[in-house]
């Protein structure tokens, strides 16, 4: 009897355990903000590979400028044919992408090696000069970029660039496609449909032949324009970014993080939920980056980094926790 309730004992302990792993994993990321100096109103990072964090910000003449952030250097990236903006987004080893806005208002993809700089423009894009058209890498994994462009016949498509050939990318049956991230041969990103006048997004990914639809289970009731997911970043089989939601007449952002079965909650600690929240914007490793609004002033976002814990270390504490459990309530063999 001692035995049955010995092991009911540990199963018990070991669903707890569990529990309190999945729980601590969460309340454990650390959080720390990333504003770009002199003066900057709002900080967008973007990509990070290793130590190195993209993104761009804001200036207090409200020009926006790209950025690289190496841990305590801040170095300004600004195309040598930029006449509004530049806007880096991702980062993989020294390679940099992101877009322009040139002298006519027409967008330019553009890839920064460190030293030069080279225009990406993808052949079927529209030169449609407003917004985010023309042609506008997003992710970049090795040799892989990419992002979204604005075909002549109007509307957004995502692109993947291999270095030689360009691929339109284009989920079956949506009005709009923007792929944002790529690792290892799948891209991410998200679609776009109206529905009774209007917008919802819809995350994806895309293995290079089937569309798979990845929903953040508390972005699945869409009420108002723009609810929904947005799958902004990917790494191995972790996948990042933001959902939308409207309760009581109110929209809120809240960031997510998905490992493949599990989608995990991220709001950064300052944030203020009504006023947009908080975004995951990339991820590498157990490194996590992305951006929040505090509700405070005319509420600029504030950049942000963050650590996750890695998984292993938990479930080494789990396994330990349950050997010594089950040692202790071990049946004991009767005596003679």
């Amino acid at each position: 009897m001692r035995g049955s309730t010995g092991h009911t004992a540990v199963s018990v302990v070991i669903a707890l355990s569990l529990w309190a792993v999945c729980v601590r994993s969460v309340s454990a990321i650390t959080f720390a903000t990333l504003d770009a100096p002199l003066g900057a109103l709002g900080t967008y990072p973007s990509g990070v590979s290793g130590n190195k964090v993209v993104g761009y910000f804001q200036d207090a003449s409200y020009q926006y400028h790209g950025f690289l952030h190496d841990g305590s250097t801040w170095l300004t990236l600004n195309a040598p044919n930029a006449a509004y903006r530049t806007v880096a987004r991702a980062i993989s080893g020294n390679n940099i992408v992101g877009y322009f806005q040139d002298a006519s208002g027409s967008l330019d993809g553009f890839v920064y090696d460190g030293t030069s700089w080279t225009t990406l423009n993808d052949p079927a894009a529209a030169r449609a000069g407003y917004g985010i058209g023309d042609t506008a890498p997003t992710g970049i994994d090795g040799g892989n970029i990419v992002g979204i462009y604005g075909p002549g016949s109007g509307g957004r498509s995502g692109f993947l660039y291999d270095g030689s050939t360009w691929t339109s990318l284009a989920y079956p049956g949506a009005d709009f496609t923007y792929a944002t991230g790529t690792s290892g041969g799948n891209v991410v990103g998200f679609y776009q449909n109206y529905v009774f006048g209007a917008l919802r997004a819809h995350g994806f990914e895309f293995n290079g032949s089937t569309w798979t639809t990845l929903d953040d289970p508390s972005a699945n009731t869409p009420t108002f324009n723009g609810d929904g997911t947005y799958i902004n970043g990917i790494f191995g089989r972790y996948i990042v970014g933001g959902f939308q939601v409207s309760h009581n007449g109110n929209q809120e952002g809240h960031g997510f993080l998905y490992d493949g079965s599990t989608w995990t909650t991220i709001d950064e600690p300052l944030s203020s939920s009504l006023n947009n929240g908080t975004s995951v914007t990339g991820i590498y490793g157990n490194t996590i980056i992305g951006y929040y609004y505090d509700g405070v002033g005319f509420n600029y976002p504030h950049g942000f980094i963050a650590t996750v814990p890695e998984p292993s270390t938990f479930a080494l504490m789990l396994i330990a926790a349950v050997v010594s459990l089950a040692l202790r309530w071990r049946p004991r063999r009767a005596s003679a």
